[in-house]
Formats: C-alpha cells, sequence, structure tokens
C-alpha cells in the first residue's frame, strides 16, 4: 500500500530526529573551533616573540658593532692628540732652548 499524503510513519519521526542538528555536537564542534582559533593565535604570537628576539638580537650585535667603532675612533683620536701633544711640546722645548740660548 503506497503512503498518501498525510499519512505519518513511524520511521518519518526516527528521520526527521536523526536530520536535526544534535546541540551538543554543535556545541563540540564551536569549542574545538575555539580552541583551533587559539591554538593558532598562540602560534602565531609565539611566532611573533621568537621574530621579536631574533630582532633585539641583531639590534644588540649592531649596537656592539657601533660601540666598538666608536672605541675604535676613539682610541684613534687618542693616538692623534698623543702625537700632536709630542710634537707641540717639542716645538715648545725647542723655542725655550733658542731663547736661552739668545
Amino acid at each position: 500500500m503506497e503512503p498518501r499524503l498525510g499519512d505519518r510513519r513511524a520511521d518519518d519521526d526516527q528521520t526527521r530526529q536523526e536530520s536535526r542538528p544534535d546541540p551538543s555536537a554543535t556545541h563540540d564542534d564551536a569549542e574545538s573551533r575555539a580552541f583551533r582559533e587559539h591554538l593558532e593565535k598562540a602560534r602565531r604570537l609565539v611566532a611573533l616573540e621568537l621574530d621579536l628576539a631574533e630582532t633585539r638580537r641583531r639590534v644588540a650585535e649592531a649596537n656592539l658593532q657601533i660601540t666598538e667603532a666608536q672605541l675604535e675612533l676613539a682610541e684613534q683620536q687618542i693616538e692623534e692628540l698623543k702625537a700632536e701633544n709630542e710634537r707641540l711640546r717639542r716645538e715648545i722645548e725647542d723655542l725655550q732652548d733658542e731663547r736661552r740660548s739668545s
């Protein structure tokens, strides 16, 4: 016998219930999606922190190179000043010797 319009069968209720989303499954999906999103955010944050640490390392290395260059320049200037000081000291001695001998 063919079902007529409006006839209900017991398996229709079963089919309708199976086709409805399970609220607990929906909650689990939302919870797992939120967990994956948090996990991805944490992964990006760790990657950014690693990049920041590498950038800080490079900046510290560059600062060290600058400081070393400044130290070398200062040492060079000190040597130049010592040489100039020695030249002036000799010049003064020569002038004093000239005065004494005149």
